[in-house]
């Protein structure tokens, strides 16, 4: 359904001739072709026709430099980011999404290390902020996954939220506190009405877990 759906890249480096070029992670290859605990695999004219487990597939689209960037181990151990060098764009996927905590699916290798991880290399290495008191203006705009476009300033106070609640789970866990009790002491206080849900796919009290469990080492 996705490689069939539209024409491949012109000159098309992946020999995807007439269907749509639908790049992945090896670990989402995977993932949609394998069985796994009784889930079966997707139709094969679903899956990616090309796949990378390098650190970046470099490549050129209509004259503009094009980075696909590894970030496993994130949302999922498929994550990847783009980036185009010449728009000074970065399309971030579900490793961002400033609607809502990050969502994090162990069960998929995600991780809260991983989460973090990603956040801190889109600020220091992809994402530049808006120049002040230069005549011309820019800055790198931030594509998520979901949710709306941001930029530097908002990846940052993103990245500097994640952090924070994860440094207070680390030391409510440092104190010997369990799961039960540290949702108890309300270790998302200050962010949790902008961020937290408490229903739907993704909750706080599951965002919580995620890091608790993370952080433990999937110790109880």
């Amino acid at each position: 359904m996705l490689g069939s759906a539209g024409v491949g890249l012109s000159p098309d480096p992946f020999g995807a001739g007439n269907n749509a070029t639908v790049l992945s992670h090896e670990n989402t290859m995977l993932r949609m072709s394998l069985p796994s605990e009784g889930v079966e695999p997707l139709p094969a004219k679903m899956w990616p026709n090309d796949t990378f487990t390098s650190r970046f597939r470099s490549m050129y689209v209509n004259d503009e430099a094009v980075q696909v960037i590894r970030q496993t181990g994130a949302h999922t151990d498929g994550d990847v980011m783009v980036l185009f060098r010449r728009a000074d764009v970065v399309v971030a996927g579900d490793v961002l999404d400033l609607r809502q905590f990050p969502v994090i699916d162990p069960a998929k290798g995600g991780s809260i290390q991983g989460s973090l991880e990603a956040l801190n290399r889109l600020v220091t290495e992809f994402v530049v902020p808006a120049m002040p008191l230069v005549l011309k203006p820019g800055r790198t705009l931030v594509v998520p996954g979901h949710g709306y476009v941001s930029d530097f300033a908002e990846v940052v106070e993103y990245r500097d939220m994640v952090t924070v609640i994860r440094d207070t789970i680390q030391s409510l866990i440092e104190k010997g506190m369990t799961l039960e009790q540290v949702k108890a002491a309300n270790p998302t206080k200050g962010y949790r009405a902008r961020y937290g849900q408490d229903s739907g796919p993704w909750t706080t009290d599951k965002f919580v877990e995620a890091v608790y469990n993370g952080l433990k080492g999937g110790k109880p």
